[in-house]
């Protein structure tokens, strides 16, 4: 996939370098015109945007094993201006996580989280943003761009003036945190589902700390019925409806 879009984005003139990068897919570095008057440390800039692709497939994913949350979480530390790229595939509408559930993971992260999203039908046009968000900070980049390091940042960052920081910092800033114990991450997971909210994830915490123990207690209700088994009553008394139907859906269904 990667492969392709890199071939896409050399089809339409647009240079990109492949290296590992400790969140998101896409970043602007920019390097000094001459290197005489550029610190060391500055040799490379990363510009105060970061670019994460989603297929569709992908991002059901890493909503089920807890990586889009915490992908998004590192994004955030940094102060950059958060881009999610959806792409829509083949199959979309049979995964695991409902379209609409994916759809609804995108509007959360724009309407609580302040990222943007933007929707692609396949990887050329993908391609094309892309270049075009390239011309655009070139040609500002050149001019003006300030560069951040240590906890100094702009009071209002925003597009009209660039800025960013070292890479290194960037790299030291986004790098995974401390790993989270299943718990943890079962309950960031949960919290991902529309509607949920901190006091009903912890009642389902409550009796089923993992994925596998609320899968395993969904599949013991052979009768179909599982809203009349304890399941139901005990640790679902403060989830009903809709919600009810959202977890049941995305945790028996896997």
């Amino acid at each position: 996939m990667k492969e392709t879009l890199q071939s896409d984005l050399s089809g339409i003139s647009v240079g990109c370098e492949v290296r590992s990068l400790p969140v998101g897919d896409f970043v602007w570095v920019a390097r000094p015109l001459s290197d005489i008057s550029a610190p060391s440390s500055f040799k490379e800039v990363v510009i105060s945007i970061v670019v994460e692709r989603k297929r569709a497939d992908d991002l059901a994913s890493s909503i089920v094993d807890g990586r889009f949350l915490e992908q998004k979480s590192r994004m955030q530390k940094l102060g950059f201006k958060r881009i999610y790229l959806f792409e829509e595939c083949t199959g979309m509408r049979n995964l695991h996580i409902s379209y609409e559930t994916l759809l609804q993971s995108l509007i959360n992260a724009q309407l609580i989280d302040g990222c943007e999203a933007v929707n692609f039908s396949n990887g050329s046009q993908c391609a094309e943003y892309l270049a075009a968000l390239s011309r655009t900070l070139l040609s500002k980049a050149v001019f003006d761009l300030t560069v951040y390091y240590g906890d100094s940042k702009p009071n209002n960052p925003n597009l009209d003036r660039l800025w960013g920081i070292p890479w290194d910092e960037f790299s030291f800033k986004s790098k995974k945190s401390p790993v989270l114990s299943l718990r943890e991450e079962f309950g960031r997971h949960l919290l991902q589902i529309h509607t949920m909210t901190g006091p009903k994830a912890a009642n389902i915490l409550s009796a089923y700390p993992t994925p596998i123990s609320l899968v395993k207690a969904f599949a013991e209700t052979r009768d179909g019925d599982w809203r009349k088994q304890s399941l139901s009553k005990q640790t679902f008394r403060s989830v009903n409806g809709n919600l009810e139907e959202l977890v049941h859906h995305m945790y028996n269904t896997l």
